[in-house]
């Protein structure tokens, strides 16, 4: 998890300027020509796989 100090107001008016950005450590995701709620095995995610 990082904090960012600016960019949040970018969002629109009721924001301000500081924003959280999640950086996930396991993916878990599948296609759409997969079966149906048949997803793949999670994968631990790496800096260079971002």
């Amino acid at each position: 998890m990082l904090i960012q100090e600016s960019g949040g107001e970018v969002l629109g008016g009721g924001f301000g300027p500081r924003w959280i950005e999640l950086i996930p450590n396991w993916v878990n995701s599948w296609g759409i020509d997969a079966d149906p709620f048949t997803p793949t095995d999670p994968r631990k995610r790496t800096p260079d796989n971002s």
